[in-house]
C-alpha cells in the first residue's frame, strides 16, 4: 500500500497539484526502501525529492515478532517468456546506492526543504518516525496525518515501534495543530476488486502496476500465509494455490480484492479535507484532532461509488495526468 500512496502522491506532485518536499524511508531495511522509492519517482518520471534512508531500523511485528524488513527488489524482476511468473532479470540496471542517514542529517535536510517552503504537512505513514526529524520546524508545521487508530498499540504501525509513536505523539500534540488518525476500518472496506485493478493497469501498460503490487505483498504471504489467507480467502476450490511461489501470476489473479491500502486513505483525506465532496465522516476527538475509521470505515458515500472515485483518481496516476485531469476529479 505504500506504493498506491506513492503512486498518486508521485503522480499529483509532478502534475503541480502537490510539493512533495522529502521522502523518509523508515522500519527496517530502509536502504532497499529508499531503493523502491527511487526506482519509483523513475518510472514516473519525478526528480528532485530528497530521499533519505533513515538510520533507526527498529520496527518489529507485535503479531509475529518478525522484524519489519521485508521489501522485494521489483526493479530486478520481469515476466518470464510465458508471461506467467515473475523472474529476475538477466541484466537489471544498477540504481543509485543510498546511506543510512543519522537523524541529523535527516533533520537538516528536512529543515533546509521546508526553509524553501511556506506550510507544510506530515504523513506519518511508516513505523519509526521520530520528532528529532522535525527539529527546527515546527512552526511550518500545518497538520498531520497518522496511519494508524490514535493511541492504538494495535494499530500496525504504531506497535511496530510504540516507542517512537508515544514520543512523536507528545510531540506533536504540543504543536496544537490538526492531526488527523487514519484507522483501519476504512481500508477493510474499501479494497478494489481484480477487475479495479486490471482498468488502473490497463490506463497505461507499460507502467508495472500490478507487479508492484504483487511483489509488494510478496513477502508478507512468504511470512505468514496462515494470516494471508485469513485475510485474503481463496475462492473455493481455489484453495491449493496457496502453497504456490509468490513469484507466480495465477495466486494473484484469483484474489477477489486488493491488500488493504490503508496509507492511501491517509492521501484521500488530505486531498478532500475541508471540502464539501470529502467522502470520510470525521469524528472530533480534542479541539485538534480527528479521526477516520477507527470504529467503522466511515465513508459517506455508497462504497461502490467511493471505489469508481478511488479507481478513477489512480488510473489518471498510471497515465501520468497533468493537473487540469486532477483538478477536474477532485
Amino acid at each position: 500500500d505504500d506504493f498506491v500512496f506513492l503512486l498518486l502522491a508521485l503522480a499529483l506532485h509532478k502534475a503541480s497539484v502537490l510539493d512533495i518536499l522529502c521522502i523518509a524511508t523508515v522500519s527496517q531495511n530502509n536502504l532497499a526502501r529508499a531503493r523502491f522509492v527511487t526506482w519509483q519517482c523513475e518510472k514516473q518520471g519525478v526528480t528532485g525529492i530528497p530521499i533519505i534512508a533513515v538510520d533507526r531500523e527498529t520496527a518489529t511485528s507485535k503479531r509475529s515478532g518478525q522484524a519489519l524488513n521485508g521489501c522485494l527488489p521489483v526493479w530486478d524482476w520481469c515476466l518470464d517468456e510465458g508471461g506467467d511468473t515473475y523472474v529476475l532479470k538477466e541484466d537489471s540496471a544498477p540504481l543509485p546506492v543510498p546511506t543510512l542517514q543519522p537523524e541529523t542529517f535527516v533533520a537538516q535536510t528536512i529543515r533546509q526543504r521546508c526553509d524553501e517552503s511556506g506550510l507544510v504537512t506530515l504523513f506519518m505513514i511508516g513505523p519509526g518516525v521520530v520528532p528529532e526529524l522535525f527539529s527546527g520546524c515546527e512552526d511550518k508545521i500545518e497538520a498531520i496525518f497518522f496511519q494508524g487508530i490514535k493511541d492504538d498499540e494495535a494499530s500496525f504501525n504504531f506497535g511496530s515501534d510504540w516507542e517512537a509513536y508515544q514520543a512523536i505523539e507528545a510531540w506533536s500534540r504540543g504543536l496544537s495543530v490538526p492531526r488527523y488518525f487514519l484507522g483501519k476500518h476504512t481500508a477493510y472496506a474499501t479494497q478494489l476488486t481484480q477487475l479495479q485493478l486490471a482498468q488502473i493497469a490497463d490506463a497505461n501498460r507499460d507502467f508495472p502496476f500490478l507487479m508492484a503490487l504483487q511483489l509488494g505483498i510478496a513477502p508478507f504471504r512468504d511470512a505468514d500465509r496462515e494470516m494471508f489467507y485469513k485475510l485474503y480467502p481463496l475462492p473455493k476450490g481455489k484453495e491449493s494455490l496457496a502453497a504456490m511461489p509468490s513469484e507466480e501470476l495465477a495466486w494473484f489473479k484469483v484474489m477477489s480484492q486488493s491488500s488493504a491500502m490503508y496509507d492511501l486513505t491517509c492521501l484521500i483525506a488530505f486531498l478532500f479535507c475541508g471540502r464539501e465532496n470529502m467522502p470520510y465522516a470525521v469524528t472530533t476527538d480534542r479541539n485538534t484532532d480527528f479521526s477516520i475509521g477507527a470504529e467503522t470505515h466511515d465513508v459517506q458515500l455508497p462504497l461502490e461509488a467511493y471505489l469508481e472515485g478511488v479507481t478513477e483518481l489512480l488510473q489518471l496516476a498510471v497515465k501520468g495526468s497533468g493537473r487540469e485531469e486532477f483538478e477536474n476529479v477532485l
